[in-house]
């Protein structure tokens, strides 16, 4: 899947989903594929699919802490 797949998908997945019901895994993306991509490749995708901060910090803190946590 290309970058621009991804993007879209990501994308999608915030309207339907929302972000109380997502949760970043910065490994998933990562973890596997060291050769053709790298972690802060990772984090800047995260930042594109999720241009808004607000929603960065639920998806990567509030989510999972709800998640793992309650």
């Amino acid at each position: 899947m290309g970058r621009e797949a991804a993007r879209v998908y990501a994308r999608e997945l915030l309207k339907v989903a929302g972000p109380e019901r997502l949760v970043w895994g910065s490994d998933a993306p990562y973890a596997g594929f060291e050769s053709t991509t790298t972690y802060q490749q990772t984090l800047d995708d995260f930042v594109d699919w999720v241009p808004d901060p607000a929603m960065r910090h639920q998806i990567g803190s509030v989510t999972p802490m709800e998640l793992y946590f309650r």
